[in-house]
C-alpha cells in the first residue's frame, strides 16, 4: 500500500512544543497548546455545544481511511464522539495530548490544503451494555 494514509502517518515525527504551539489546524480546531487543557468543547454547527473533561477520555479509534475517528468519554455515562472529515490525524492526536480547547464542524465542505476539515460531528450516549 505505497502512499497509503497510514503510511504517511507512520512517517511523521514527534513535534517539539514550539512546533505544536505554532501549528495551525485551520477553522475546524483550535491551535494546539504545549500545556494541557482540562477539557474539549465540541462546536457542532446549529446543535448544542458539548464539553468533555479530558480526565474522562477513554477508548479511541482512528479509521484506516483517515476519514473519521471515534473517542469515548466516561462522564460517568459513556458518550461516544464520532468525527468525520478529511486530514483528521492531527486533530485526533492533539485530542489525545489534551492540547485542543475546541473542535468545530465546518460551515461548508472546503479544501484548505493540508488543514483538517471536519464535515460531521456526532455525540451519542452509549447505553449500558452496548459498549
Amino acid at each position: 500500500m505505497k502512499g497509503s494514509h497510514l503510511e504517511q502517518i507512520l512517517q511523521t515525527t514527534a513535534q517539539t512544543s514550539e512546533a505544536v504551539e505554532s501549528e495551525d489546524l485551520g477553522p475546524c480546531a483550535s491551535r494546539p497548546m504545549p500545556r494541557e487543557w482540562t477539557g474539549l468543547y465540541v462546536l457542532n454547527g446549529k446543535e448544542d455545544t458539548v464539553a468533555f473533561q479530558y480526565v474522562h477520555l477513554g477508548f479511541a479509534s482512528y479509521s484506516a481511511s483517515g476519514t473519521s475517528f471515534v473517542i469515548e468519554f466516561n462522564v460517568p455515562e459513556k458518550c461516544k464522539l464520532t468525527v468525520k472529515g478529511r486530514k483528521l490525524w492531527k486533530v485526533f492526536v492533539n485530542i489525545h495530548h489534551h492540547a485542543l480547547e475546541w473542535i468545530k464542524k465546518a460551515d461548508r465542505d472546503f479544501d484548505d490544503g493540508d488543514k483538517p476539515v471536519i464535515t460531521d460531528i456526532k455525540v451519542e450516549l452509549v447505553a449500558e451494555g452496548d459498549a
